[in-house]
């Protein structure tokens, strides 16, 4: 299942000279995620666990200069026991510009142990469900 977010660019992304800085493709990655759990499961994750990051990584393949609205499309691979991984790549103007992989782990918020993925979202990767676009700042339906 792969699901696509248009995010703009903000001018406060930009370093000195200009580039969004590295950092910022790690924040577009989350926003991206985040949709793409909210497109996955509409009614949230109710309870006591959630998700958290365990690991990522970004491979850099163009610059992004100046603003404009960043496509950010997520994958979610076929959840493990108790993690997920994620792939995304971010394009701008049709040219890729970073490509990456995320591990999220599944937690008991209380003890900080992992619990197994929920069964809503394997069904929900598995199902392969459709999104819709989504900009930063939009509210889920």
């Amino acid at each position: 299942m792969t699901h696509t977010s248009h995010v703009p660019l903000r001018w406060s992304d930009l370093d000195a000279l200009g580039h969004v800085n590295n950092a910022v493709y790690l924040t577009l990655c989350e926003q991206g995620r985040i949709e793409a759990f909210d497109a996955l499961l509409p009614d949230g994750w109710v309870g006591d666990e959630s998700p958290v990051l365990a690991a990522a990584t970004v491979t850099f393949r163009r610059p992004i200069l100046g603003t404009g609205d960043a496509e950010v499309a997520t994958t979610f691979e076929t959840p493990r026991r108790t993690s997920v991984k994620t792939r995304f790549t971010i394009t701008l103007e049709g040219e890729l510009r970073a490509e990456g992989e995320a591990v999220l782990v599944w937690i008991d918020v209380a003890s900080g142990r992992p619990v197994p993925v929920p069964d809503a979202l394997r069904s929900a990767i598995a199902a392969g469900s459709p999104s819709e676009p989504a900009t930063r700042g939009d509210a889920p339906a």
